[in-house]
């Protein structure tokens, strides 16, 4: 027999007794087929390693605690990053139009202030006071 032919049943583990006997001393003196043999054999061990090793538990719980925080990481971003946006984006439009209110309230409160501060040592009528406050609200509108 040929090497290919020892090689292709050898592979294929379709040798009768007397052909792997014959293949056992053709290796002795084939260092190709020895070689052969040799990457065949480990080749085949590393897969089989491979494909049939089983994790004990411990390690397989660690490699899904890990897979469930990676996801439970991702969900929180995928959820907790858009509404932290929308919820700043409000809180912009909430606090921007009232602390434009607050200065006009400021405004006004000052301007009314210095209106009656002014008119403090005049005062002598409830008809006076009436118009002051006309002129407050005057100038509450303007703002």
């Amino acid at each position: 027999m040929e090497c290919n032919e020892y090689r292709e049943k050898f592979i294929h583990e379709s040798m009768s007794r007397q052909e792997k006997e014959e293949f056992v001393e053709h290796i002795k003196r084939c260092s190709g087929c020895r070689r052969f043999v040799e990457r065949y054999n480990g080749a085949r061990d590393f897969i089989k390693l491979r494909t049939e090793y089983i994790p004990s538990e411990f390690l397989e719980e660690k490699i899904l605690s890990k897979i469930k925080t990676k996801r439970s990481i991702k969900m929180l971003y995928k959820v907790a990053v858009p509404t932290a946006v929308i919820m700043i984006i409000g809180l912009f439009f909430v606090i921007k139009p009232l602390s434009g209110r607050q200065i006009m309230y400021e405004k006004v409160a000052s301007a009314g202030i210095e209106m009656l501060s002014s008119k403090r040592t005049t005062r002598t009528s409830t008809n006076s006071d009436f118009s002051y406050l006309v002129k407050i609200k005057y100038a509450s509108d303007q703002f």
